[in-house]
């Protein structure tokens, strides 16, 4: 009977852990509108046609290329980053292919060293270097803790449409980085 339990245990345990969930609990999924908007860029709408017509500061910092396929063609993955607004913006893309429009699917900001910023906000207003509390009057209560120790907080919002926003905060609670992405 014993042994029984014991396999029992570890194959529930086993379970578990292959089955562990893309996304939150329904009790931690946030039932406010979903912000799509960070920086002035729409994770559901957004597009380029190069990393220069997002900003011409802009950089590109890596790209994955397509691993299906071979030659230039094939498209992927790319990072572009570029400072201003008092941030450092990051933007994530899918590339089809050489010139052609790539969707924008993450978006992310963090402060810069020279500036606040105080200019680089969600749709509804959630800023860098704003208070914690400010994310929970705009966006409510339900979200997930995923980091907490003295150097700061993490948390994640997720809404019903599968969009995600992660939030850092430092040792005071301010709002370090946000990065926003739509659902997969």
């Amino acid at each position: 009977m014993r042994n029984n339990f014991l396999t029992l245990t570890i194959a529930a345990l086993s379970c578990s852990i292959i089955a562990w969930p893309d996304h939150l609990n329904e009790n931690l999924v946030a039932r406010t509108k979903s912000e799509h908007v960070l920086a002035g860029f729409d994770v559901w709408r957004g597009t380029y046609k190069t990393p220069h017509t997002l900003n011409a500061a802009a950089r590109l910092v890596e790209r994955w290329p397509n691993e299906r396929c071979s030659g230039t063609d094939c498209g992927g993955e790319e990072e572009v980053s570029w400072e201003g607004r008092g941030c450092i913006i990051r933007v994530w893309g899918m590339y089809p292919g050489p010139n052609e429009i790539r969707g924008v699917v993450g978006v992310e900001v963090v402060a810069s060293a020279s500036a606040s910023g105080r200019g680089c906000a969600t749709g509804r207003g959630l800023a860098l270097s704003d208070p914690f509390r400010r994310a929970v009057a705009l966006y409510g209560g339900r979200y997930f803790v995923s980091r907490k120790n003295s150097e700061g907080m993490s948390v994640l919002y997720e809404w019903e449409d599968g969009g995600q926003m992660d939030l850092d905060m430092d040792r005071y609670g301010k709002i370090s980085r946000i990065h926003l992405s739509p659902a997969e």
